[in-house]
C-alpha cells in the first residue's frame, strides 16, 4: 500500500509493531489505525473479497479491490491472521499477528507453470 496516498484520505494513521513470548515462540502483531471514515457495518462481510471496494461511489479510490484480499491470503499462508474492528464516521484498526517458530527452518523451491 502507498501510505502517502492512503493518508490523503484517511485522516491520520498510525503504526505499532507488538512482540511477545507465547509458549517459547515469538508473536510479532501489526497495528495499524486510521480516523479515516470508517467502515459501514453492511460492507464488512465483504471486505476481505477479491475485486471489492466497499463505501459509497464517491468515496470509492483507486484500486483494483486486491490489497487486502491478497494481504489475507499472505497471512493466512505464513499462519497467521489478519482482524480488523471499524466504527463508520470514526475510523478502522487492522491487527496482522504472525506467529515465528512454526517451520522447520528451510527454503523450499516450487515450479509455476504460469498458467
Amino acid at each position: 500500500m502507498r501510505i502517502q496516498t492512503y493518508v490523503r484520505w484517511a485522516g491520520s494513521v498510525r503504526l505499532e509493531l507488538h512482540q511477545r513470548e507465547i509458549n517459547g515462540a515469538t508473536q510479532t502483531e501489526f497495528v495499524v489505525t486510521d480516523t479515516g471514515i470508517g467502515i459501514r457495518p453492511e460492507d464488512k462481510d465483504r471486505l476481505f473479497q477479491a475485486f471489492s471496494q466497499v463505501g459509497s461511489t464517491g468515496s470509492r479510490r483507486e484500486g483494483t479491490g486486491l490489497g487486502l484480499h491478497v494481504s489475507q491470503k499472505l497471512t493466512e499462508l505464513l499462519g497467521g491472521t489478519i482482524t480488523f474492528e471499524s466504527e463508520y464516521g470514526k475510523g478502522t484498526r487492522f491487527q496482522l499477528s504472525l506467529q515465528e517458530g512454526r517451520g522447520d527452518g528451510k527454503l523450499y523451491a516450487c515450479a509455476h507453470s504460469g498458467n
